[in-house]
């Protein structure tokens, strides 16, 4: 469920200049020395007492760190974490924490001093617990509870950045939430707004609007993102032929799917899938 492993793990699995990706969901926190790091050929700030969210869609080139550089890289298997922890958010902050990376727009958390040092110590724990320990009667329940609070804390921290700058409305929000629950639930199946407008008894005017007032992107954006993460995911974590992902998705054919991937992503599905399979993961 879980993998963590510190600055020497990295050196280890992964050299400089070379590219990784996540195998889930995950972080990676600097609590000492420096890292330097690009996200989809974007490089980022250095990174000092920083967290750097991970993501499964996206692909990290290690340009390198300080030899006195600290670190913790926490990684998460989705499907494992949503069987044994249920987080139990309501659909507003359901919606906030799906939204949250675009409406900071960055990949990296900045914690205050007091948050960054408990974060530090719930890693310091979840080490050792996750280290063999024999005749350790709990340790898998107490991994379980820790990875919960870590969860739940770093949620909070994203809950704190995002800031209302307009006046809101609390109609077009719950709206939108709606919006995005049945995108999670339908989006194979159904990829036109009109499925989703009247599923909301709107017009499609309607919900575009609101979308766009509470998000600043066109619901269109959503929809796309939805069906272009879960191709990505599953061309790199499964060895199933291209047109197996297509209709798993509910494309009428593999062209109709290469044509709409690289629309998005600028490649076609093998493309991606032979420049990025063979990247170190972590």
């Amino acid at each position: 469920m879980i993998k963590l492993f510190g600055e020497e793990g990295l050196r280890s699995h992964i050299q400089e200049s070379y590219a990784f990706r996540s195998v889930g969901v995950g972080f990676i926190v600097v609590y000492a020395g420096s890292l330097r790091i690009e996200v989809d050929g974007r490089r980022l700030p250095e990174l000092r007492q920083d967290l750097l969210l991970l993501s499964a869609g996206k692909v990290y080139t290690l340009l390198g760190m300080s030899p006195d550089a600290r670190l913790y890289i926490v990684s998460f298997d989705r499907k494992q974490m949503r069987q044994r922890i249920n987080f139990s958010f309501n659909g507003y902050n359901t919606f906030r924490i799906m939204h949250g990376g675009s409406v900071l727009n960055k990949d990296v958390l900045e914690l205050p001093p007091p948050k960054f040092g408990y974060l530090l110590e719930l890693c310091r724990q979840l080490e050792f617990y996750l280290a063999e320990r024999p005749g350790a009667a709990f340790s898998e329940e107490i991994v379980t509870g820790l990875s919960s609070v870590i969860g739940f804390s770093i949620a909070d921290e994203i809950f704190a950045h995002l800031q209302q700058t307009q006046p809101r409305n609390l109609r077009k929000e719950q709206l939108t939430v709606q919006f995005f629950d049945l995108i999670s639930q339908h989006f194979k199946e159904q990829k036109e707004l009109k499925f989703y407008a009247a599923a909301l008894c709107v017009s499609i005017k309607y919900l575009s609007n609101c979308v766009r007032e509470v998000t600043s992107q066109p619901p269109s954006r959503f929809l796309a993102e939805a069906l272009v993460n879960e191709a990505k995911e599953q061309l790199l974590t499964t060895s199933a032929p291209v047109y197996a992902v297509a209709a798993d998705l509910d494309f009428s054919d593999q062209y109709a799917f290469g044509k709409f991937f690289k629309k998005h992503t600028g490649v076609s599905p093998l493309s991606f899938r032979k420049q990025n399979q063979r990247i170190d993961t972590i």
